[in-house]
């Protein structure tokens, strides 16, 4: 059984799935010697287990819905190529910033996972402004989280 959500002041990420995000509009990228150490929509961090950096909840307790668009060959392009992509998806993903509550591009599996705040559509939406920016995306699949 989870703990109701803490009201805080100190705006940071969660540190488990279990904790509410606190801040809306926090895109997280795996650090890369190529790519610069921050962009203006975001920061770049090192990466490690997502069970451990996605929330499940927004700072209002309600659950989140999830994501996930893989990028084909990313991780073999060039540096400027991939930067490029990263910008695209930055600017589409700042243009929905009150919806998304969480980003994560993993240049290594190709994968984009994105946390955002439930509503009806918006998990076909989003990946659908991406894919016009990034025609070789491709959305693996939206998920629900169930209550139980």
């Amino acid at each position: 059984m989870s703990k109701p959500p803490v009201k805080s002041s100190k705006r940071t990420l969660p540190a488990s799935r279990d904790k509410p995000c606190a801040q809306a509009g926090t895109f997280l990228v795996p650090a890369s010697a190529a790519l610069p150490a921050a962009l203006s929509w975001g920061r770049l961090e090192a990466d490690g287990p997502l069970w451990q950096r996605v929330p499940s909840r927004d700072e209002y307790g309600h659950l989140l819905a999830d994501f996930r668009m893989i990028f084909p060959g990313l991780r073999r392009h060039s540096s400027e190529r991939q930067l490029r992509t990263l910008r695209l998806v930055g600017g589409v993903l700042q243009r929905y910033q009150n919806w998304v509550v969480f980003a994560d591009l993993n240049l290594r599996m190709n994968l984009l996972w994105v946390s955002i705040r439930a509503r009806p559509g918006l998990t076909v939406e989003i990946p659908a402004a991406i894919l016009e920016e990034v025609p070789e995306a491709r959305l693996l699949a939206p998920y629900w989280r169930r209550q139980r």
